[in-house]
């Protein structure tokens, strides 16, 4: 292995020996028609943590006591096909050890006869699956079906037969869940579908049958009264019928069932009628938001981000409001700070994002202004005179500070590293980095210098 290696460094870390190893290893262009690159790393401890016996490179497993190390050699591999021509990749995909190779030759490749090969012969069913996708012989496909020792290939194979009497077969009788619904989402009879909804023994192939349904009534009584939440929401997905979906919405016994309806329903009465009725729990509280959300009109909106009784609804009220001068009354009214931050979230207005910088005492919410402003003069302002270290380095974050000047004089003058730090990433100045590189009086900022300058330099 140590011939292979491109790098290998060793470091001392909290008293430990580590060896960290970075293994390159690139193959030329293959006359084959392929080409592949594989990295390697391996992190070995110089002692067991276990019995603390000495071991050396590459082990997995310590001599002494038998513990499997947690950071074992570990390799990926990267294939990229170089060819297209059909003969090629037929050898490829019969001949090469190169499993990864095998399944991209598999996927380009269209002749049955070939692909029939592979299925029946290849040991690797990642490789089977591949090639079972692009096969259309319907024989070879149910031979796959019945043969294939793999769940994931014989879906595969499942997925391109089209003859509806064996897809139903497979969906009521294979013992594979996977097979099942691959079979089911094949069949057109909605008769089928719907009894397999309600009767299938797992809920992944019941879901997948309620999306071949599309009769209302089936759906609906999916929707009311089968007792698996997955399958009960992907019915009401389909449903139509807004008395139905506020029915459920309001009154299901079962939270993800009402959750789901809530999220179908635009009735904006019976939205606005579960905002103020679904009680005080925290499931009540996401059913309220997501009937915030589905709410239009913003009178409505505006009345609840103001007096509803639970905070949480009115901060996703509040998120859809967009009157600055409503927004602005309800930072002023409220003493809640979550509800006084939301509506700075939603502020656009420069003259009160600019008012409260300048003279809210909660730092957390002049910073929640700093980032909606726009106006790069006053931005300049608060990064050159204001007294909080972390308002200066926030209004240095806002991309619309970019004068070169003003940057330039932070970065000389600032008192904090965190602020100097942010304003060298943002500079353009070459010589002004390699100077900071080289004479700032702290580390990490004469290192984002250098890296800065490197960027600059490439």
């Amino acid at each position: 292995m140590q011939g292979n290696m491109n790098k290998t460094k060793w470091k001392i870390r909290s008293g430990a020996l580590v060896l960290v190893m970075a293994l390159a290893i690139l193959s030329s262009q293959c006359a084959s028609g392929y080409k592949s690159k594989t990295e390697a790393f391996g992190a070995y401890s110089g002692r067991c943590s276990n019995c603390s016996t000495l071991v050396g490179g590459g082990a997995s497993h310590c001599p002494s006591c038998g513990v499997e190390f947690s950071n074992r050699y570990v390799e990926s591999t990267e294939v990229t096909l170089t060819t297209k021509d059909p003969q090629k990749l037929a050898s490829i995909a019969l001949s090469s050890r190169n499993e990864l190779a095998r399944c991209y030759a598999v996927e380009n490749i269209t002749d049955q006869a070939v692909l029939a090969k592979v299925v029946r012969q290849d040991k690797e069913w990642t490789v089977r699956m591949n090639a079972a996708f692009n096969i259309t012989d319907q024989a070879v496909l149910l031979e796959i079906v019945r043969t294939d020792p793999n769940d994931d290939v014989r879906a595969a194979a499942v997925s391109k037969i089209t003859d509806q009497a064996i897809l139903i077969d497979q969906a009521r009788t294979d013992l594979s869940h996977q097979v099942r619904a691959a079979a089911v989402e094949k069949i057109t009879d909605k008769g089928i579908a719907a009894t397999i909804a309600w009767t299938d023994a797992n809920s992944y192939v019941r879901q997948k049958a309620v999306a071949v349904i599309s009769d209302q009534t089936v759906l609906r009584a999916i929707a009311q009264r089968l007792e698996d939440c997955g399958v009960r929401e992907a019915a009401i997905a389909k449903l139509s019928d807004q008395a139905c979906i506020a029915a459920i919405a309001k009154a299901d016994g079962f939270y993800c069932a009402r959750l789901a309806a809530v999220k179908m329903l635009s009735d904006q009465a019976a939205l606005l009628e579960i905002i103020n009725t679904a009680g005080y729990s925290n499931e009540a509280s996401e059913l309220r938001e997501a009937a915030v959300a589905k709410l239009t009109n913003p009178a409505v909106i505006v009345d609840i981000a103001r007096k509803h009784f639970d905070r949480d609804t009115r901060i996703a009220a509040i998120a859809k409001v967009s009157d600055q001068d409503v927004l602005l009354q309800i930072y002023k009214d409220n003493w809640d700070g979550f509800v006084k931050e939301a509506a700075v979230d939603s502020m656009t207005d420069q003259a009160a994002l600019r008012a409260i910088v300048q003279s809210d005492v909660y730092l957390k919410m002049r910073l929640n202004a700093i980032r909606r402003l726009t106006d790069a003069a006053f931005l300049a302002e608060i990064g050159k005179n204001d007294k909080d270290n972390d308002a200066r380095e926030e209004a240095a974050k806002n991309p619309n500070l970019s004068d070169q000047a003003v940057l330039a004089q932070l970065a000389k003058m600032d008192p904090d590293r965190d602020v100097r730090r942010v304003v060298v990433n943002k500079l353009t100045d070459t010589a002004l980095l390699a100077t900071i590189a080289k004479t700032d009086e702290d580390l990490y900022v004469r290192e984002d210098a250098a890296e800065r300058l490197k960027e600059l330099r490439k």
